[in-house]
C-alpha cells in the first residue's frame, strides 16, 4: 500500500519524469538499432488502439503504461526522422565528391582564426550536371576572405571537394566528426581562393537570426573588442555571448584543470544571473509582480536566442519560464518536473542533443543539485551547531555553506561524466567555486552594464572596461594559481560504463534509501558490479602494447610493457596551428591513465619528430631522454632541444651503435645505429640528419621490434652489418615510407610480419611511396598506415600479435 502511494505521489509531482525517460529510451533505440519506419508506425497504430480501449475502461495503470510506450515509439520515430533529414542524403554515399560548384544558404558564421560557415545545400553541379541537394555543410573559407557573411545570405562556391567529416584518429582524442554530425552537419568543404566564392545579395527566407540576433551579436562583439584588450575581450565574449573562439588555450586548460570550466560557458548559472538582474531592475518600476515575471521571461527568451540557443541556456530558460508562470498562476512548483519537461521539449526539437556533452552535463548538474542539496543540508546544520555560535549560523549558511553544498551537489552528479569524457578529477574545484561563482556573477552584471553604457557614454564605457579587465585578469590569475597547486587535479583512466553504474548504485545506497532492506539490496548490487570490474581487471592478461599515434606527417609511438614501463619514441610535429602533443599524444595518455614516460627515445632532431616534446614535457614526467649524437654540426633544433631538457632538469644521453638499455626483466633496447662512421653524413648541415637517426631493436622475451626513425638507404647499409640481429616481427618503416628508405636487402634481412608506416593524410610528399608498398607486399608483410587507419594499436598477448580495434 505504501509503495503504491509513493508511486502515485511521484507521478503526481513529476508526471514528466516517465514521459521524458521513455522518450529518451526511444531515441537511444533509434540510434543503436535501425528499425524500419513502417514497422515502427504499425506498432504505434496498435499502441494507440490499445490506448483508446484503456481510456474507455478507465484503467489508469494501463493508460499510463500505454502512454509510456507511445512516447517511447515517438522518441524512436523522432530521431529516425532527424537522421533522415540531416544525415541521410544521396550525395553522401559518393564522398569525397569533386564539384564544379554548389549553392546554399548561410545558416551560421564563425569568424576568426578558422573562418567558417555552416551552409544549407540547395543544389550542386558535378561534371556539368546540376542536381538538387540538401543537408548542412561546414565550409572553411580562405584566410584572406574579406566579405562579411551573415545568416540568410546565399553563396555559390566553385572548384571545391565535398568531403566526409573527419574520423576519430586516436584513442582518447576529441571526436570532432561526431560532434559535427550531432549538429546535423553531414559534410565539409574547403575553399582556397576568394575568387571561388560568389555572394548573392538576396536571402531565401526571412529569419530573426539574420535580421536581428546575428547583427546584434556582432555589434556587441565589436563593442567588447573596442574597449577591452584581446585577452580580456575573449573572456567577456565567452561569458556574455557564448563565443569562445578568442579564448586562449592556456586559459581553457587552467579552468579545466581547476574544475571551473563551466564558468567559461553560457549555462544555467548565467541565465540565473540574467533573471536576477532583470527582476532587480524591474522592481524599480511600478509594475505588478506578474507583469515583472512575464517581462523577465521575454528577456530570457531574447537572451537565449542572442547566445545561439545552447542546451544549458535553453534548459535554464524553460525551467525559469515554468517557475515564473507557476508563481503567476499560484500553482505548486516542482524543480524536478520543470527539468524533465525542459529535457522533453529540447529532445523533441533536437533529439541528437541527448548525445551531446553540454546537454548531459547541464541536466546532470541540475538534477544533482535538486537531489543532493536537501540531503546534504542536515550535515551542514550539524557542523554549524558543533563549531559555531548560533548568531553566526545565518551568515555562514548564506555566504559559505549553501554555495559550497550547491557546488558539492553538482559535482557529485557530474563526476562520472567528467571522468568518462575528460579523465580528470579536480578536488580544488569544491572550494574554488565558492569564489568563482560570485565572481562570474559580478562580471556578468558588470558586463551587461558595460554594454548598456557603451551606447551612452564612451568615457563610462572605458572606465568600466578597465575595471572589467582588472576583474578578468584577477580571476584568470586566481584560477591559474589554483590549477598549479600540487594535487589540484588528477588525470585518471577513462571511467567505464560498469564503473559509472557502480558509482550510481553506491550514491543511491548512500543517500537515497532509508529502508534497510532496499539499502542492503543496492549495496549488494554495488558490490557485485565492483567485483565484476575487479575480476575483469584481474583476469586481463598483462600485455605488451604498441600504439603508432596518428600525428599527421611525423612520428610518435607509445609502448607499454607488462611490467608497467612506458616508452615513447618520438613526439610528432608542431606548428603554428597544430601541436601533436596537445591534439593527440596527451589525450591518448590521459585516456590510458599514463602520467609518466620512463624512457623517451628521439630518433633525430627534425621538427616532425620532436615538435610535440615542448608541450608534452609540461604534462608528463619524463624520466630520461635518449638521442643520437650529431658530431661536427650545431643543428639549431638539436641545440634548442638540449637547452629545454637542461632547463627542465630532464636527464639526456646520446646513444651510438652497440649500447644496451635495460627496460625491465623481460625487455631490452639494443642500439643498432648510428655507427660512429655515420657522423660524416651529418657533419656539413642538417640536410643529412635523417641518416644519423637513432635506430634500435626493442626485444621483449623472444619478440623483436625494429625502429628506424627516418634512416635512409645509406644508414640501412650500415645496419646490414648486424645481419640476423635485424630480424623482427614489427618494422617501423623508415622516413614515413619514402622511396629513399626500406631497401630490398634491408627488408630481406628484417623479414617483418607487420610494417608500421606513420604518415599524414594526403601529405605533399606522396608518402608512402608506391615502390615501398610493392616491396612490402612482395614479402607478404601486413601493412598498417596511420594516414589510412588512424592510430594503430598492436598488442602482444600469449605470444601472438593482434591489431586492437580501439574505436
Amino acid at each position: 500500500m505504501q509503495t503504491s502511494i509513493m508511486k502515485s505521489n511521484i507521478l503526481n509531482l513529476m508526471p514528466m519524469l516517465p514521459v521524458s525517460a521513455s522518450f529518451s529510451c526511444g531515441i537511444l533505440l533509434a540510434k543503436y538499432w535501425q528499425a524500419h519506419t513502417v514497422t515502427i508506425l504499425i506498432c504505434a497504430l496498435i499502441i494507440f488502439l490499445l490506448l483508446f480501449l484503456a481510456h474507455r475502461n478507465n484503467n489508469r495503470l494501463s493508460f499510463i503504461l500505454i502512454l509510456l510506450v507511445c512516447t517511447f515509439i515517438l522518441g524512436n520515430i523522432r530521431y529516425a526522422i532527424w537522421q533522415k533529414d540531416h544525415l541521410a542524403h544521396q550525395h553522401l554515399a559518393h564522398l569525397p565528391l569533386a564539384l564544379d560548384q554548389f549553392r546554399g544558404e548561410v545558416l551560421s558564421v564563425r569568424e576568426g582564426q578558422n573562418h567558417r560557415a555552416v551552409i544549407a545545400l540547395d543544389s550542386l553541379r558535378c561534371r556539368g550536371e546540376v542536381l538538387p541537394a540538401s543537408g548542412k555543410v561546414l565550409l572553411y573559407l580562405p584566410d584572406e576572405y574579406s566579405q562579411r557573411l551573415r545568416p540568410g545570405a546565399v553563396l555559390i562556391c566553385r572548384n571545391t571537394v565535398l568531403e566526409k567529416l573527419p574520423a576519430l584518429r586516436n584513442p582518447g582524442q576529441f571526436d570532432y566528426g561526431n560532434f559535427l554530425s550531432q549538429q546535423g552537419i553531414s559534410a565539409r568543404a574547403f575553399l582556397r581562393r576568394e575568387t571561388d566564392i560568389s555572394l548573392l545579395t538576396y536571402q531565401k527566407s526571412f529569419s530573426l537570426e539574420a535580421a536581428l540576433f546575428y547583427p546584434l551579436r556582432k555589434y556587441l562583439e565589436r563593442t567588447i573588442e573596442q574597449y577591452l584588450p584581446a585577452s580580456s575581450s575573449g573572456f567577456l565574449q565567452a561569458l556574455l555571448l557564448g563565443i569562445r573562439d578568442d579564448l586562449s588555450q592556456a586559459t581553457i586548460n587552467n579552468f579545466q584543470k581547476a574544475g571551473v570550466i563551466h564558468a567559461l560557458a553560457i549555462s544555467g548559472l548565467h541565465v540565473g544571473f540574467i533573471a536576477f538582474i532583470c527582476h532587480t531592475l524591474l522592481s524599480f518600476f511600478p509594475l505588478f509582480f506578474k507583469t515583472r515575471n512575464l517581462i523577465t521571461i521575454i528577456c530570457l527568451i531574447f537572451y537565449m536566442a542572442l547566445t545561439g540557443g545552447h542546451p544549458p541556456v535553453v534548459r535554464a530558460t524553460i525551467m525559469a519560464g515554468f517557475f515564473l508562470i507557476a508563481i503567476n498562476l499560484e500553482r505548486q512548483q516542482s524543480g524536478y518536473n520543470y527539468l524533465y519537461a525542459a529535457g522533453f521539449i529540447i529532445l523533441l526539437y533536437q533529439p541528437a542533443q541527448l548525445f551531446r556533452i553540454g546537454f548531459q552535463f547541464s541536466f546532470a548538474a541540475v538534477l544533482s543539485i535538486l537531489y543532493f542539496y536537501h540531503r546534504l543540508s542536515p550535515l551542514s546544520a550539524a557542523f554549524l551547531n558543533r563549531f559555531f555560535r548560533e548568531k553566526y549560523h545565518h551568515r555562514l549558511n548564506k555566504w559559505l555553506i549553501t554555495p559550497f553544498l550547491v557546488s558539492l551537489a553538482a559535482q557529485i552528479g557530474t563526476a562520472p561524466l567528467v571522468l568518462y569524457y575528460f579523465n580528470i578529477f579536480s578536488p580544488v574545484a569544491f572550494f574554488l567555486n565558492l569564489l568563482v561563482i560570485p565572481w562570474v556573477g559580478l562580471l556578468t552584471a558588470g558586463g551587461f552594464l558595460f554594454l548598456a553604457l557603451s551606447s551612452i557614454s564612451e568615457t563610462f564605457a572605458m572606465l568600466l572596461g578597465d575595471l572589467l579587465t582588472l576583474y578578468i585578469n584577477t580571476l584568470d590569475s586566481l584560477v591559474h594559481f589554483a590549477a598549479a597547486i600540487p594535487g589540484a587535479y588528477f588525470y585518471i583512466p577513462g571511467l567505464s560504463i560498469p564503473g559509472m553504474l557502480a558509482y550510481l548504485f553506491f550514491i543511491l545506497a548512500l543517500f537515497h534509501f532509508q529502508h534497510t532492506r532496499l539499502r542492503f539490496l543496492y549495496t549488494i548490487s554495488f558490490l557485485l558490479i565492483l567485483g565484476f570490474i575487479l575480476i575483469q581487471e584481474t583476469m586481463t592478461v598483462k600485455a605488451l602494447d604498441l600504439i603508432a599515434i596518428d600525428v599527421g606527417q611525423g612520428d610518435a609511438l607509445l609502448l607499454t610493457t607488462p611490467a608497467g614501463k612506458t616508452i615513447m619514441i618520438d613526439t610528432g610535429p608542431a606548428g603554428k596551428d597544430f601541436n601533436s602533443a596537445d591534439r593527440a599524444i596527451i589525450p591518448l595518455m590521459q585516456h590510458l591513465g599514463i602520467k609518466k614516460i620512463d624512457y623517451l627515445f628521439l630518433s633525430h632532431p627534425h621538427l616532425d619528430h620532436i615538435g610535440g616534446l615542448f608541450h608534452l614535457s609540461d604534462y608528463a614526467e619524463i624520466d630520461s631522454v635518449y638521442l643520437p649524437p650529431l658530431r661536427g654540426t650545431d643543428y639549431y633544433w638539436q641545440d634548442s632541444l638540449c637547452t629545454m631538457l637542461d632547463a627542465s632538469g630532464i636527464p639526456r644521453r646520446f646513444l651510438s651503435a652497440g649500447e644496451i638499455i635495460p627496460i625491465d626483466d623481460a625487455t631490452r633496447v639494443y642500439t643498432l645505429g648510428p655507427f660512429p662512421l655515420q657522423s660524416r653524413l651529418s657533419e656539413i648541415n642538417g640536410e643529412n640528419i635523417n641518416n644519423n637517426s637513432l635506430t634500435f631493436l626493442l626485444r621483449h622475451r623472444a619478440h623483436s621490434l625494429l625502429f628506424t626513425g627516418d634512416a635512409e638507404a645509406e644508414a640501412e647499409n650500415y645496419l646490414l652489418h648486424w645481419r640476423t640481429l635485424l630480424k623482427s616481427e614489427i618494422l617501423k618503416v623508415g622516413h614515413h615510407g619514402s622511396e629513399t628508405s626500406t631497401g630490398e636487402d634491408f627488408l630481406a634481412e628484417v623479414a617483418p610480419k607487420f610494417a608500421l608506416i606513420s604518415a599524414g593524410r594526403n601529405n605533399r610528399y606522396g608518402h608512402p611511396d608506391r615502390s615501398v608498398l610493392q616491396k612490402l607486399r612482395g614479402y607478404n608483410v601486413r601493412i598498417l598506415r596511420t594516414d589510412l587507419q588512424g592510430a594503430i594499436w598492436l598488442r602482444l598477448s600469449r605470444g601472438n600479435w593482434r591489431v586492437i580495434d580501439w574505436r
